[in-house]
């Protein structure tokens, strides 16, 4: 594996492999992991460790989220149908990638959250997998079809399983989140969230009102944003149908993927 498209040495990873054979409740993973939780955690190694350790952790104890990952499922064909999220085709100035989602109704018995978050995880794996070093993620999420129907049907260990995902073990830079076409039900969904939410991280979420996205042109250049939006790249559906055939190609990836998990349950304790 080229180790340089992640910035860390062969002594990082040997470091980092020798730490964590003597983890009797990890999995052995391939070096491309540990490089991923180098990268995502600046190279500092006793965070790299912590961030593995706690998306191990979550994978195991969350298997509505991390099993069966795949985008064939009858309740993830309706999520897909009713849900568009991809990545938009090209990067910041930053070199940033931006994932973007979007529901397209605001019936809520046509969307599962927990799909719709399987199909967010798929859609990060898929990024890290296809843009090794990305330096950072920025994510944009369209409320207007959110209601506070999705709120009450969402389970507190699902709002308490995302935020540790995306705050404490995913390998990732995460930059920004955007939500755009925000109304009254940002005062719900903010109080769900707000007890699962460090203080530096809400400093990342930005709110922008109803079909005004001035806000986001300082973070994503009007060329990438999806031409739905007033932007000159393709439309939303398209980066989403992009994105669910991306998905499909790294299948054998995602079955084995689904093997790594804590084989020490009393460590959750």
């Amino acid at each position: 594996m080229d180790l340089s498209v992640w910035g860390v040495t062969e002594e990082q990873i040997k470091e980092f492999r020798d730490w964590l054979n003597k983890q009797e409740h990890l999995p052995d993973v391939p070096d491309e992991y540990l490089a991923r939780f180098l990268h995502s955690c600046y190279f500092n190694l006793e965070k790299a460790k912590k961030a593995l350790d706690s998306y191990m952790k979550l994978k195991t104890k969350a298997p509505e989220l991390f099993s069966n990952r795949n985008l064939d499922g009858e309740q993830m064909q309706k999520n897909i149908e009713n849900c568009y999220l991809g990545i938009l085709p090209t990067t910041t100035s930053k070199g940033y990638s931006v994932i973007w989602g979007r529901l397209m109704t605001p019936d809520s018995s046509k969307f599962s959250t927990e799909e719709g978050l399987k199909a967010m995880y798929l859609t990060v794996d898929r990024l890290l997998l296809e843009r090794k070093g990305c330096p950072g993620i920025i994510f944009v999420y369209d409320t207007d079809n959110f209601t506070i129907r999705h709120i009450f049907k969402t389970a507190i260990s699902t709002i308490r399983n995302y935020f540790e995902y995306i705050q404490e073990a995913v390998p990732m830079r995460h930059k920004t989140i955007h939500l755009i076409n925000v109304g009254s039900i940002t005062t719900y969904l903010m109080a769900a969230i707000r007890p699962f939410v460090y203080k530096e991280h809400l400093k990342k979420i930005h709110f922008h009102p109803s079909n005004n996205i001035d806000g986001l042109l300082e973070d994503i250049p009007k060329e990438q944003i999806p031409s739905d939006y007033g932007g000159c790249g393709p439309s939303l559906r398209k980066i989403s149908d992009d994105n669910c055939n991306s998905i499909r190609s790294h299948s054998d990836w995602f079955k084995f993927d689904e093997t790594l998990k804590m084989k020490d349950m009393k460590k959750f304790k």
